[in-house]
């Protein structure tokens, strides 16, 4: 036998006898499989979306599996490691189907989480533990949000759903540092309320709230402004109406005074005069916000008797507002009296006033009405062009209507209409204007300060001091018109303001356009452009100042 058929007759004779032991073994294989080792797949595609304190599970379901468990821990899973676990689902049987949520967990908490596949048949499948090793519970948010009537210059109202699980309070300044940690009672925890007392004004806080370790909600606030005292300091909200069943409420009450505090970026429109209820003393307040709050109403009334009615801190707008917006028509004063009425102080602090057709103050008609203040300081008014009405107008006459003192301090009046105080044959008692910017007023041919005739005039004399008057272009006036003589000391006017009779004392500043930085209508700006005027820092409303 050659070589090759050697080859050929061992390869046949080996394959013949390989098919002979796999016939045999196939033949001899009689052992069985051990039940024992039998189970459930393990469990896969293993998801979970939290939310604060609640977290859905999903899974792909294993078949031949009865029902589920899953466990949560605050410690570290792993298949060599045994851990503590906090919660176990579904040991009932409940867990049938995917996605299944756990509840009752704890807010802005870490947990491990497992779950295996389970039947009464066969045995329980091995744990699968999450891919993303573990998943975290969202902030919880319990706390409600503060209102307007929440806090004041110095307390905060704070609450939370009623009832829930709590054991502490905490107070944290704006930089989180712990301020107080008050156990809460029984009683806080079912009212679900906290009042904090003894804050500081115009301080930003956090509130947060517990149950033992675990946060359970918080708030950050500002405290208002210190508003003027009060028998009553009313916050108002941004949707609350300034109007007469509002401050007849606090008459009801049995206040005597109250302040109307008025959160900052609001406007309040009354379509309706508003009338100050007889022997109420108000104040309304604006509170700090990004824009000053906006009181637009209809003009004012006065009641009867008051011991003050005063302005702080406000846009007070001659404009027509409808749903929030200011449209093309304007009211005409905020005070046009000609009922009765004794007045202590009218105020206007801190105040721009603008969009009125006439004026902001006016007294008319034959009834009685004595104010003993009229104060304006640091206030800004633009007011209208047409010469009808004075800035302070008083025209009843004869002694019906009159101001006993008026003082305008640290102010810009831009266009006074007419005069920038009037008041028509009545004696009074002091006019001080002092500090002041004046443009393009009084009116053509009108008075700075008029009386109607030398006859009648202020009984302590007329006093204006360090301020500058001027105008765009060439413009006749006069001076002032009253009985004895006004006291005029370091003022000036532009070289356009021309005093046609009755002059004061007033010295020549220059041209306005040099005086000046900008006398365009409308994008006014006083400051002065020469920083050496020898008025600078002196003359003129302070808010114009260059600041060395």
């Amino acid at each position: 036998m050659n070589t090759t058929s050697k080859i050929k007759y061992l390869s046949a004779v080996g394959a013949m006898a390989l098919a002979a032991a796999f016939t045999s073994c196939e033949e001899s294989n009689d052992w069985d499989t051990d039940s024992s080792y039998a189970r459930l797949f393990s469990v896969t595609k293993l998801s979970v979306t939290a939310e604060a304190t609640e977290a859905e599970v999903t899974f792909g379901k294993i078949p031949g599996t009865e029902y589920y468990i899953i466990q949560v821990s605050e410690d570290t899973m792993a298949n060599d490691i045994e851990p503590q676990i906090q919660m176990t689902f579904g040991a009932d049987g409940s867990i049938t189907s995917s996605p299944y949520t756990l509840t009752d967990l704890n807010s802005t908490t870490r947990y491990f989480l497992r779950i295996k596949a389970c039947s009464d048949a066969t045995a329980d499948s091995r744990w699968t533990y999450l891919e993303s090793v573990t998943f975290k519970t969202k902030s919880e948010q319990l706390m409600l949000p503060l209102g307007g009537a929440d806090k004041t210059s110095g307390t905060a109202h704070v609450s939370w759903t009623p009832g829930a699980a709590m054991t502490q309070i905490v107070l944290l300044d704006d930089k989180g540092s712990e301020l107080r940690r008050i156990d809460l009672t029984a009683d806080d925890v079912a009212a679900g309320e906290y009042t904090f007392e003894g804050l500081d004004p115009l301080t930003t806080y956090t509130v947060e709230i517990y149950n033992h370790a675990v946060r359970r909600g918080y708030v950050t606030f500002s405290t208002y402004a210190e508003a003027p005292a009060a028998d009553y300091i009313a916050y108002i909200s941004a949707t609350d109406s300034v109007n007469y069943d509002l401050l007849q409420s606090f008459v009801a009450e049995g206040y005597k005074s109250v302040t109307v505090a008025m959160p900052g970026d609001a406007v309040f429109h009354n379509p309706n005069r508003l009338l100050i209820p007889d022997g109420l003393s108000v104040t309304f307040f604006g509170l700090p916000g990004n824009e000053r709050s906006v009181l637009a109403v209809n003009g004012i009334n006065l009641g009867g008797t008051h011991a003050y009615v005063k302005f702080e801190n406000l846009t007070i707008d001659g404009a027509v507002y409808e749903d929030g917006v200011a449209t093309a028509s304007n009211n005409n004063y905020v005070f046009n009296q000609s009922e009765p009425a004794t007045v202590g102080t009218i105020e206007f602090r801190s105040c721009v006033i603008l969009n009125l057709k006439n004026t902001v103050f006016r007294l008319q008609g034959s009834d009685s009405k004595v104010v003993n203040s009229l104060v304006f300081d640091d206030c800004i008014y633009y007011g209208p062009a047409k010469r009808t009405y004075s800035f302070v107008h008083v025209d009843a006459g004869g002694g019906a209507g009159k101001v006993e003192n008026i003082s305008i301090s640290n102010c810009t009046v831009v266009h006074s209409g007419k005069c920038l105080v009037y008041s028509k044959n009545t004696d009074f008692t002091k006019l001080t204007i002092s500090n002041c910017t004046v443009f393009d007023a009084p009116g053509a041919g009108d008075y700075i300060f008029d009386c109607a005739s030398t006859s009648y005039g202020p009984t302590e004399g007329a006093f204006v001091t360090n301020c500058i008057f001027g105008y765009d272009t060439s413009t006749t006036v006069k001076g002032m018109r009253c009985s004895g003589t006004p006291e005029v000391e370091n003022c000036y006017a532009t070289t356009e303001f021309v005093q046609g009779g009755n002059k004061v004392d007033l010295e020549d500043a220059g041209a306005a356009a040099d005086v000046f930085k900008c006398i365009d209508e409308g994008s006014w700006d006083f400051t002065f452009a020469d920083p050496l005027f020898k008025g600078q820092g002196v003359v003129g409303d302070p808010r114009w100042f260059v600041s060395e």
